[in-house]
């Protein structure tokens, strides 16, 4: 039987080898007084491979050192004799050691971390055990000690990695959680006002898909060093994934310096970020929430201040919103309202009104343009601008996009041969790639992605016959050469331009312009909202080709058409406009 010391067995004299050995009865032997009990002392104490020593409990001098404790340490044994375990510390550790020593000669240590100096001054971590014993008379302590800088280092690198984003540095979602619920138990504590800023990146995606995703890591560590040189001191800057970011604000003064530093970190990218060859423009969006009370928490703040960021792209982007208690009731409607367009889509409530296009010059119906309505069973008739967003936000307009191809292609199948049935497709639709069906309208705003994505599908669709609109023509956000990169067969030129066009020379010339850039690239033109005999009378005179509007007949059900045309009838010669 013996005594563990470190990782060793220290032998003790048979007379102890009983099951029930006392260790209070061995500590007050000296591991020196029986010459066969020493020499194994001896031999076990200098080969073992850790670093070892015995200590003196009244002066803390060193009694004895292993040879692998000189070796570590860079001491000679004789340096080491005439020296106390304080001269191994640096002086801020040296009080704690001396508390920490009057424990060690009365009971086992366990494991304690340690800062240590070697001899040439490096500062190693340690965690030692020491153990009381009598070591030639005296009370001493043996002490074992193992090196774990490079284990603890390894350790923080491990921590840090779990903690931090891998692109940025930043803390991640699961370390500024944590940073957000000390802060809120610190106001339990100790009430103050606190805040959290949500930042989100302007299209960053549109940048992504146009310049590549080496390009899009680089534009987000460099947003993020913009946040943290713009903070500074006075909050910390976290990355919660994809191109949002958050800021902890620990201690406000007045709840309006939330609202101004989020206003001023919006305006502090009103310069362009150098990001590799490129200098790009990007705009940030941010959602402000305020902890005015304890009783706000911390995922509470993270809650509101999301409720505010979308309220902020939902104003126009590169703005900040404060969160304010109405935003949370948009949300709840914004989720009901999702969840009826799943259940309508499901229940059959959708209906397509086809409103007639018309050819100003032979006045005679060309084909139908399908409009979406939702039909809803206590509502009643729900507009398209009540629905259509929330649809396309939540990506529901795939699936009814899907629906309204599939009754419309239905449809044509019983008109005329030269009547046409037109189907908007919304820029969420055209960037699911499941376009396989015909398609005869795309808007402008989904043309300012995915150029060459776009173009090959619009050729695609071309060879199946497909004749191809550009849908509200100079309401988005392309310029006229998307005309000549594009396939397209035709340019609907939006209502706004229309109504003012026969009052408003500056309406008109805008108008004759767009004609006639169309007439020379072999488009066709048609004009959406007419409603009076001058409005077309006019347009007739600029050359535009086709028209829409109530003046010819508002959008109506599938079933009224086929009443109307009665399949082979003129559509046009019973409406009272020529």
């Amino acid at each position: 039987m013996g005594l563990p010391v470190g990782d060793m067995i220290i032998p003790v004299p048979d007379t102890e080898q009983t099951e029930s050995f006392d260790r209070d009865r061995l500590r007050r032997l000296d591991v020196t007084d029986d010459r066969s009990a020493a020499e194994s002392f001896r031999l076990l104490f200098e080969s073992s491979p850790v670093p070892m020593w015995v200590v003196e409990r009244s002066s803390l001098k060193f009694l004895a050192v292993n040879a692998a404790a000189v070796e570590h340490y860079g001491y000679r044994r004789d340096q080491f004799l005439n020296m106390t375990s304080l001269d191994i510390r640096p002086a801020y550790e040296r009080q704690r050691a001396l508390d920490d020593a009057r424990n060690n000669f009365t009971k086992d240590s366990g494991e304690k971390d340690w800062i240590h100096n070697k001899a040439d001054g490096t500062e190693i971590l340690v965690s030692s055990y020491a153990r009381p014993i009598k070591y030639s008379g005296k009370d001493a302590a043996i002490v074992s000690v193992f090196d774990v800088t490079e284990r603890r280092k390894q350790d923080a690198r491990i921590k840090f990695m779990a903690e931090h984003d891998a692109l940025t540095g930043l803390p991640n979602r699961r370390l500024f959680l944590e940073l957000l619920e000390d802060a809120h138990l610190q106001r339990k504590q100790n009430p103050s006002l606190w805040s959290v800023i949500l930042v989100d990146i302007d299209d960053f995606k549109n940048i992504n898909d146009t310049l590549g995703h080496h390009i899009g890591d680089n534009l987000i560590i460099a947003v993020a060093n913009r946040l943290e040189e713009y903070m500074g001191d006075r909050g910390i800057v976290g990355r919660l994934g994809g191109d949002e970011f958050a800021v902890l604000l620990p201690m406000l003064v007045d709840p309006a310096d939330a609202h101004t530093a989020a206003s001023e970190l919006v305006k502090a990218f009103t310069d362009p970020l150098k990001v590799r060859e490129y200098e790009i423009l990007v705009g940030v969006s941010a959602g402000v929430s305020v902890g005015l009370d304890v009783s706000i928490d911390a995922a509470t703040m993270l809650k509101n201040a999301d409720l505010a960021l979308y309220k902020a792209k939902s104003d126009g982007r590169g703005v900040c919103r404060v969160y304010e208690p109405h935003m949370s009731l948009q949300m709840i409607v914004r989720r009901e309202m999702e969840r009826n367009l799943r259940q309508a889509l499901a229940e059959d409530q959708f209906e397509i009104h086809y409103q007639p296009l018309f050819d100003l010059a032979a006045r005679k119906e060309i084909g139908f343009e399908g409009l979406l309505r939702w039909n809803h069973p206590i509502e009643g008739m729900i507009p398209p601008l009540a629905f259509v967003p929330i649809a396309e936000s939540s990506g529901l307009i795939v699936p009814i996009g899907v629906w309204v191809l599939e009754q419309s292609c239905t449809l044509a199948t019983t008109l005329r041969e030269d009547l046409k049935i037109a189907v908007n497709i919304s820029p969420a639709q055209f960037k699911s790639g499941k376009l396989v069906e015909a398609v005869s309208q795309i808007t402008e705003s989904c043309l300012l992605e995915r150029t060459s994505e776009t173009v090959q599908i619009l050729q695609d669709l071309k060879e199946l016959g497909v004749s191809i609109a550009l849908d509200d023509f100079g309401t988005g956000y392309c310029g006229l050469g998307y005309l000549g990169s594009f396939p397209f067969d035709k340019i609907k030129i939006d209502r706004s331009f229309v109504k003012d066009v026969e009052t408003t020379r500056k309406s008109t010339e805008i108008f004759r312009a767009v004609i006639n850039i169309g007439h020379s690239l072999g488009l066709v033109t048609l004009a959406e909202g007419i409603e009076t005999k001058e409005q077309l009378e006019f347009l007739h005179a600029l050359g535009c080709q086709q028209g829409q509007g109530f003046l010819f007949s508002p959008a109506i059900p599938a079933d009224e058409i086929a009443a109307e045309l009665k399949l082979e009838g003129n559509f046009y010669s019973n409406r009272s406009v020529a």
